[in-house]
């Protein structure tokens, strides 16, 4: 797990760029190594990222075991960062436990208090899949057991492949390859979770991974997602992936009832990429505001696959802003929904890349995988 600080585009003005990673050992699969001025630490597997206020958190995830155990444990421990110091070196620090342990939490802050949905893929059994924080206590609750966890639902049994999340201002919204999108509003606790039926078609979302949701001047929500499904009738025998990630535009409704493709929008730098941002990546929207937006894109290719062992293990990062602008050529109240949109944007400068030599923070037998976790503008 490494923390990286970045201050580099003009859009950004004052603020930093936060990027955490993790990286799994080779012979250590179950670790995550933390290190460099975060101090020599095992973190669990699988653990989740998100931002509370001026903190960074680590929660979750599945607990280390000196010998393969399955199912494994989930993990209650959470930990967090601080940003808000004037400390060079930011210090891993404990956060109050979850109830229940929870592998890859879905972390998010909503209306002042912090919400952990459980998200692996191994779908393990929670004695709490879903709670809240409230600062004010210093203190997490149990919330209604999601579909996927609730033995009485028809949804119990579904493996957790493709999930997708929208988070607006008071909701939570999820899906998977087989579902259609699960909604819980945290106005109205007591309800538990919903079915959209009529969002999407009453499939799943059209898309997987995380998102980033902006209030819309016509109502309802702007959603940012990325595509990086490779195309398989370009596909290239001496290359896995034959293009670059692409940007996804939506529009839904207030109600949380109808759902509709802005646009797709291509990179607009491509002939200048590495062609390694053409592998699978991870990836984080972050909003700056004024209809700004920071993307960053992250991909890691050991020195073996790169056919030279000797070496070093790096991520590459890549990390561009652009501002958009969104119009209807409808006349209409905010409470209709509009048939069509007009979407464009203008990327505000070039690609900042910039690679992350990881043995060097976690000189630790050979690294087959290193992912972003999340990156925070703060």
């Amino acid at each position: 797990m490494e923390m990286i600080a970045e201050r580099s585009l003009a859009a950004m003005e004052s603020k930093y760029l936060y990027i955490c990673t993790s990286e799994t050992h080779k012979s250590f699969p179950d670790r995550w190594q933390v290190a460099n001025e975060i101090g020599d630490r095992d973190l669990p597997y699988l653990v989740g990222c998100g931002l509370f206020k001026s903190k960074i958190l680590i929660g979750g995830g599945l607990k280390k075991r000196k010998t393969p155990v399955f199912p494994p444990s989930p993990s209650s421990s959470v930990y967090f960062f601080e940003t808000d110091t004037t400390d060079q070196k930011l210090k891993l620090e404990s956060f109050s436990p979850f109830l229940g342990g929870k592998a890859q939490p879905l972390l998010v802050e909503m209306k002042g208090q912090l919400y952990a949905l459980a998200g692996d893929l191994i779908k393990l059994r929670y004695d709490s899949p879903f709670e809240r924080f409230d600062p004010s206590c210093e203190k997490w609750s149990p919330l209604a057991r999601p579909p996927l966890w609730d033995p009485d639902s028809p949804f119990d049994r579904i493996p957790l492949v493709g999930s997708g999340y929208v988070i607006t201002d008071t909701s939570i919204l999820f899906s998977l390859q087989a579902t259609p999108v699960f909604r819980f509003d945290i106005t109205k606790p007591n309800a538990g979770w919903s079915v959209q039926q009529s969002l999407c078609s009453g499939k799943s979302f059209p898309f997987q991974g995380t998102t980033l949701v902006h209030d819309c001047v016509y109502g309802g929500f702007i959603i940012f997602a990325i595509d990086i499904e490779p195309e398989i009738s370009a596909y290239d025998a001496n290359w896995p992936h034959t293009r670059f990630p692409r940007i996804l535009v939506y529009h839904m409704s207030e109600d949380y009832g109808s759902w509709t493709d802005v646009a797709t929008v291509e990179l607009p730098f491509t002939n200048e990429l590495p062609r390694k941002f053409q592998e699978p990546v991870s990836y984080n929207f972050v909003s700056l505001g004024d209809q700004r937006v920071c993307l960053v894109l992250a991909t890691f290719r050991t020195a073996i696959n790169r056919g030279d062992p000797a070496e070093s293990e790096k991520m590459s990062f890549l990390v561009t802003t652009f501002k958009y602008k969104i119009e209807t050529p409808m006349k209409r109240t905010r409470e209709e929904s509009p048939i069509s949109f007009s979407f464009s944007c203008q990327f505000l400068s070039n690609p900042v890349i910039f690679e992350y030599n990881v043995q060097q923070h976690t000189p630790s037998p050979a690294i087959p995988n290193a992912v972003m976790l999340g990156a925070f503008v703060l």
